[in-house]
């Protein structure tokens, strides 16, 4: 036993030899024999026992591994068992099987126009592996725009199925869903088995069109990993049009072939081939004008590999031939971790998108950044780039572990920038001056805003800010629709240089106690429909104010400083009849104007007197 442990410890590490120890057992007691079969269906990695636990696989993996070792193969041919077609037809599907890539290609028509499977691009398909499609028999009742939050095996999701099936003695089963891409892991609904869809379908298939799964093919589904025509589960980290780059150096072709690189002479990181030979770097997503291999292309004077001291970590140092550098980290896996580049200036549109694993972004020299770079890029952290002026629409949007950003030259971002970004905590942008539509339109945790020169910020830029306390932004002087749409924890609000003040602004106000526009001359409908504990409004210039309050909204004000304000649609819309004003203190000169709404007149105040000033204060 313990050489079999040994042996499992070396290839896949101590802790998932440990588990081996405490679920097999009776199997460890056959010397060679564990071993064997994690050998030829799992490939050596030692992220083997956190994957297993994390995906919460374990009930799986040990079925899987006990399907092999009590396997008892049955013959099916003389055995009674529904045809597929009828077994789909009581699921609820009807199902077709494509003869030809034109019969692929009609289904086309179930599939929105940027949830296409990639198999409809792969004319070569149809020869490499046997497809069928099952339709749902109510797929016109089922409509995408009804799943807010696409899930794999939602109704939508799974009332358009392909199943293929690869072609050879053993097949391997890919049943890919109606959303395609646009959701995690889409290419194993039902995670890959037939009887999650119906019971006995596996056999049916066999039976009636001689289609026989690998063996345990349909037991073990593990996120992150792609079983290979060898038989063998590889951990991949990047899946690119049914190719997949993997840790230790190996690609799985399309057609499951497994392609081995020397280490001696490549390092395959995510999915960027280094040849330390020949000095070259290639990119496999081809058509990306990737950041990292522009600019290195026959401009490359040495790369060197080195290793952190206790090996977690590999920095692969690309030098051109002017002196300058790009630098990769990598992590155990090959996954790239950190970027530093100090020779790029400008990063073109599209150039850095979905890198999965990126923590870090070193770009010392970078002054412009286009639209719809860094998107996706889950894991990133931290952003250095202190020379950084403007960054296009789009870039850094879904950035969902990003906390922090701190850009001391940035001037201007354009919309969608840093959205759904819901953990940031920090805005450090002393000399940005313009930020368009929608820019930060999820940031729940971050407390305080302070812009110094910010002067325009676009609708719906900082629309759900559930922890904003404060908002320092004495220069703004134009605010769109619904900018600070959700901000229930703000209780006094100054913004001396604002001029206007877009519908639903501040709606979810609910905690504003007290309000200072000292330059404001218009406040549109619905701006502070909900400040409920709304208790003073200084603004001296105001002179339209078209907001329409629900009863009771203005049950706590005490003071108002408005002497320019002569229109009182405001103060005597039906609801705000009601309030009581009994207690308002209308510092203005034109308290004629307010004079009806108050029972007693000895709480008129001019705009000259004491009160003016304490309460400024």
């Amino acid at each position: 036993m313990k050489k079999d442990f040994d042996i499992i410890k070396k290839k896949y590490g101590e802790n998932f030899a440990k588990m081996c120890r405490t679920y097999f057992p009776t199997i460890l007691q056959d010397e060679g024999i564990l071993p064997r079969i994690l050998e030829e269906h799992f490939a050596p990695t030692k992220s083997l026992f956190d994957d297993i636990i994390n995906s919460k696989s374990e009930d799986n993996f040990k079925a899987y591994i006990f399907n092999f070792y009590n396997r008892n193969k049955t013959d099916y041919s003389s055995v009674s068992i529904e045809s597929p077609e009828e077994l789909m037809k009581k699921a609820g599907y009807t199902l077709y099987k494509c003869e030809t890539d034109e019969d692929v290609k009609s289904f086309m028509k179930y599939y929105e126009e940027d949830e296409e499977i990639c198999t409809f691009r792969d004319e070569n398909r149809i020869n490499t592996h046997t497809i069928f499609f099952a339709v749902k028999d109510n797929v016109d009742k089922i409509k995408r725009e009804n799943f807010t939050s696409p899930k794999r095996q939602d109704e939508y999701g799974t009332s358009v199925i392909s199943l293929q099936f690869s072609k050879g003695m053993q097949s391997i089963l890919s049943i890919k869903n109606r959303y395609n891409h646009t959701v995690d892991h889409c290419d194993a609904t039902f995670s890959n088995d037939l009887e999650n869809i119906i019971a006995g379908l596996t056999d049916s298939f066999k039976k009636y069109y001689g289609i026989t799964l690998l063996d345990g093919n349909n037991k073990l589904y593990l996120p992150g990993y792609v079983q290979a025509s060898d038989g063998k589960f590889y951990r991949y980290n990047y899946e690119r049009e049914n190719e997949y780059y993997c840790e230790n150096n190996v690609k799985i072709t399309t057609k499951g072939a497994v392609l081995h690189y020397d280490k001696s002479k490549y390092e395959l990181i995510d999915y960027y081939l280094i040849d330390k030979h020949n000095k070259t770097i290639h990119c496999y997503f081809d058509g990306l004008p990737e950041l990292i291999t522009r600019g290195l292309k026959g401009n490359i004077k040495s790369i060197d590999v080195t290793y952190s001291e206790d090996k977690s970590q590999k920095y692969i140092t690309f030098t051109r031939l002017d002196g300058s550098q790009t630098i990769l980290t990598a992590n155990k896996n090959n996954q790239m971790t950190i970027l530093t580049d100090d020779t790029t200036t400008t990063i073109p549109s599209n150039t850095v998108i979905n890198q999965s694993y990126l923590e870090e972004i070193n770009l010392p020299n970078c002054k412009d950044i286009q639209y719809n770079n860094f998107v996706n890029v889950n894991q990133l952290q931290t952003l250095n780039a202190p020379k950084l002026e403007t960054i296009g629409f789009g870039s850094f949007k879904k950035c969902h572990s990003l906390q922090q950003i701190d850009l001391p030259s940035i001037k201007a971002i354009e919309s969608n920038c840093f959205s759904e970004t819901p953990n940031l905590t920090s805005l450090n942008m002393p000399n940005i001056e313009t930020i368009s539509n929608d820019c930060f339109s999820d940031i729940r945790e971050i407390k305080l805003i302070n812009l110094p020169k910010i002067e325009s910020i676009g609708n719906m830029s900082f629309g759900v800010c559930n922890s904003l306390t404060s908002i320092e932004c004495p220069n703004l002087n134009n605010l769109g629709y619904r900018s600070f749409y959700t901000t229930p924890k703000i209780k006094t609000l100054s913004l001396p240089s604002l001029r206007w003040i877009k519908t639903q602004c501040f709606k979810k106000a609910n905690s504003l106690e007290k309000l200072y526009l000292n330059s404001c001359v218009h406040i549109e409908e619905d701006t502070f429909v909900k400040s409920n504990n709304l208790q003073s409004i200084y603004a001296p210039e105001l002179e339209c104010f078209a907001t329409q309050p629900a009863y009771g909204i203005y049950k706590n004000l005490t003071h108002l400083y408005i002497p320019k304000l002569e229109d009182t649609t405001f103060f005597t819309h039906a609801y705000v009849e009601k309030t009581p004003y009994e207690h308002v203190v209308c510092l203005a000169d034109n308290k004629e104007y307010f004079a009806h709404l108050m029972s007693k007149d000895g709480l008129l105040e001019t705009a000259n007197n004491s009160k003016t000033k304490e309460f400024i204060q």
